[in-house]
Parts: C-alpha cells; sequence; structure tokens
C-alpha cells in the first residue's frame, strides 16, 4: 500500500501498513456495511488543532461520506492537570499563548480567555458528553462535538462543567435523560474503551486520523490534517470511490451545518479566503448572518 502524503510537516505523518488489523468492533461494522473503508477519527472537544481543521474533516464527510463508514473516538487530551505536561504545557496559563499561535496559524476563531479566568480542569467530561451522544445519534454527536468544541475556543465557555454539558446536549437534540444516565453509568468505561485502541494504532498527537479498508491494512494521519493527503488516504485503499463534489451555496452551507468559520468556508467552497470574506461580509450587510470577529478570523 502506499500513499503520495508520505510527509506534510514535522506533525503531520501519513503511516500505512499492509498487516491486517483486527479492531472490534470497526473490522465487524464495516462488514456489515456497504462501504470499503472504515474511516476512525480520534479527537478532543479542546484539541485547538482538531478545531483548526474542522473544515477538511466536513468536506471530507460531505465528499466521501457515501463511501466511508465513519466513527469518533475519543483522545483524552487532558486527565487532569496534576502533573501535566505536553508539548511545553504544564499549567492552564500555558494553553492561552498555545491557542493564540494555533489561531494565528490556522486562521482558527480561537478566543482562550477563559484559561486565565475560569480553565477547563479536564477534557474528560466533554470526552464523556460526546460519547453519550454519539450512543444517542451519531449525527447529533457530531452536532454536540461541534457545540462543545464551538463552546469553548469561540465563547469562553468551561465544557468541564456538568450544567454547560447538559446545554449543550439539549441544544444538540440529544434526550437529557438518557444523557445523564448514560453519562453516569455507560461513559467512563467507553472512554477506557477508547482510549485503549487509540494506545494500540500508537496515536501520540490529536487528532488522529485512521482508515482501514476491508482487508484491515490501514493509513494514519496524525494532527495537521491537510485535505489533499485525506483524500489520498481514502482513494490509496478503494480507488474506485467515486468523489462528490460540494455544490452547495455559502448560505446552504450555513442552513445545513450552522456556524462556519471564514476558514471552514473557504476550504468548503474552493474559494480564498479573501474571496470567502468577502462574500461572508456581503451576506452580512444584506442581514443574511450574523458575524464574530476575531483578532484572526471570524
Amino acid at each position: 500500500m502506499s500513499s503520495d502524503c508520505s510527509q506534510i510537516n514535522q506533525l503531520s505523518v501519513c503511516q500505512s501498513s499492509d498487516t491486517p488489523i483486527t479492531i472490534f468492533p470497526f473490522n465487524e461494522k464495516l462488514e456489515q456495511s456497504d462501504c470499503s473503508v472504515q474511516f476512525i477519527l480520534i479527537t478532543d472537544p479542546i484539541c485547538s488543532t482538531a478545531w483548526s481543521y474542522n473544515g477538511e474533516l466536513l468536506k471530507l464527510l460531505l465528499e466521501y461520506g457515501h463511501a466511508i463508514n465513519w466513527s469518533v473516538l475519543m483522545g483524552g487530551l487532558l486527565p487532569s492537570w496534576n502533573d501535566f505536561d505536553r508539548g511545553g504545557i504544564k499549567l492552564p496559563a500555558d494553553v492561552f499563548g498555545h491557542w493564540q499561535e494555533v489561531g494565528l496559524k490556522n486562521n482558527a476563531p480561537i478566543d482562550g480567555a477563559l484559561w486565565n479566568s475560569n480553565p477547563v480542569r479536564s477534557s474528560y467530561p466533554a470526552n464523556k458528553a460526546v460519547i453519550c451522544g454519539f450512543k444517542q445519534s451519531p449525527i447529533k454527536g457530531l452536532r454536540l462535538l461541534r457545540a462543545l468544541s464551538e463552546g469553548v475556543f469561540v465563547f469562553n465557555e468551561n465544557i468541564s462543567m456538568l450544567e454547560v454539558l447538559i446545554q449543550k446536549v439539549r441544544t444538540s437534540g440529544l434526550d437529557v435523560k438518557q444523557f445523564l444516565h448514560d453519562y453516569k453509568w455507560h461513559a467512563s468505561d467507553q472512554l477506557k474503551t477508547e482510549l485503549t485502541i487509540s494506545e494500540s494504532f500508537e496515536v501520540k498527537w490529536l487528532p488522529s486520523v485512521i482508515m482501514c479498508d476491508q482487508a484491515g491494512r490501514y493509513l494514519k494521519l496524525e494532527a495537521n490534517l491537510d485535505y489533499e493527503c485525506l483524500e489520498s488516504m481514502v482513494l490509496s485503499l478503494d480507488s474506485s470511490i467515486e468523489k462528490r463534489p460540494i455544490a452547495l451555496s455559502i448560505l446552504e452551507l450555513l442552513d445545513l451545518l450552522g456556524n462556519l468559520s471564514t476558514k471552514e468556508v473557504c476550504v468548503l467552497t474552493g474559494v480564498s479566503l479573501a474571496r470567502a470574506e468577502q462574500q461572508l461580509h456581503t451576506f452580512y450587510e444584506q442581514g443574511l448572518l450574523e458575524k464574530l470577529s476575531f483578532h484572526n478570523s471570524f
């Protein structure tokens, strides 16, 4: 098996293996579906890199979602601040500067002020919330993941607090009573399972994408999710898959997906960042959308 995206940069390496793997229940899910490729995203609602590449992931699902069987696993980025040391980050205040850098580099809407005033104590509560969301509905689970990330990055909401999680669950259209039951009795064990799966793939950076074919061969991409590489992974596993280009206008995408950043619009429509900004500003002046401005994007 080969891939033309052997290396994008230091933190984005596409690895491949022709050695068959068996990761239950993904092989079984693939066998039971009409799809030839299993897509596994390992992420975390507070991962700034994942937030920066959300447009690329949305584009992949819109263009190839008909042919891939997808799953989302939680990566447990921040268990707690006790003895935490990852990438030079040891304290909540360290995250603020890191998020500012990521936002500026990737044109992602990130505020980050909460790290200096009301820091997230752990990402595990949000991880468990997403697990409960997917247990009810894959689509609503994705909606909840988006709402949690948007809440922490854009609106400085502390998503380690149960009351914030419940509010996001409710606005995502999920059953709150079922969520609370699953959060108490199911989520912790499932999170342990998902972290074990992540370890089995030797995931070192989030977000990570693993794609497997029906023979169990797989490709792995960590950190910076370049779209061309994601697309190459799909086609390396099954070259017969046909792309379904996005044929939606900006307003149709906003109606389908909800809030979008300028960069996400740029990625999804294929226009330049400057052109996306211009079009969005025109729609804003026409009263067709609302705008939130940031130091680096909107």
